[in-house]
């Protein structure tokens, strides 16, 4: 009798697990836009290991978490025509030094008509348990200038007064953020704006959306402002023309 029993009890569980699922499944809105992602940020998992994240001992950052209600958001661990050809938006935030071949493909995706919002910090302040030089960790200092160079706008240092918090209004909203840095354009394909943080690059048939820093997705930032908002409006801005 208690095995009949105990065997009907794990049969409720089963069925009720599927129609958790199986919910959880209905309820996700299938019409998000995809966006590809390639961050070296902590923002997915942190900085922990997967035993780590299984224990709880770390979490998405809230700006991840924001993406992923926003977007279909697969994240990339290689630049290269395989991994980039199925997307037509792609969001770079403070990547790790990308191969030569890496930069090509990128160039070559924008150019046959990709759009991409790279977010790349001269001086990055995110917090970190890890100690500079740590390849888990996250580069201090901005490494795709070859290729902003190509694309005609330069990434300078912050200027002083900004190497500590800043605040800054960015289409009527208040930006918060570490030691932003600012754009010169060397090129008529690329336009400054908003106080030099951001530079707007058509290159061939796409179009590059680059901003001076990466702090402002660090949960200390986030939820203390409206960089949710002004996200929202950069991605909307770069994906216009993938619509």
């Amino acid at each position: 009798m208690k095995g009949w029993r105990d065997r009907w009890v794990a049969a409720i569980l089963i069925v009720l697990l599927l129609a958790i699922s199986a919910g959880f499944w209905l309820a996700r809105p299938h019409d998000r836009p995809p966006l590809a992602l390639l961050t070296a940020l902590p923002i997915i998992w942190g900085e922990t290991d997967v035993p780590g994240v299984l224990q709880g001992r770390s979490a998405p950052s809230l700006s991840y978490l924001w993406l992923q209600k926003r977007h279909r958001v697969v994240p990339l661990d290689v630049l290269d025509p395989a991994a980039l050809s199925p997307h037509k938006l792609l969001l770079i935030a403070q990547p790790r030094a990308l191969a030569p071949t890496e930069l090509v493909a990128l160039d070559d995706w924008v150019r046959a008509g990709g759009h991409v919002l790279i977010l790349t910090d001269p001086w990055l302040g995110w917090p970190s348990s890890l100690a500079i030089g740590d390849p888990r960790r996250a580069p201090t200092l901005a490494l795709l200038d070859p290729l902003l160079t190509h694309w005609g706008v330069v990434l300078e240092a912050p200027r002083e007064g900004d190497e500590n918090e800043v605040e800054r209004v960015v289409d009527g909203r208040l930006l918060r953020t570490t030691a932003p840095g600012w754009l010169r354009a060397t090129d008529s394909e690329c336009l400054v704006g908003e106080g030099d943080l951001t530079a707007t690059c058509t290159v061939g048939e796409g179009q590059a959306l680059i901003v001076a820093d990466a702090d402002l997705l660090s949960d200390a930032h986030w939820r203390s402002s409206r960089n949710d908002a002004i996200l929202a409006g950069w991605l909307d801005r770069v994906s216009r023309k993938t619509r």
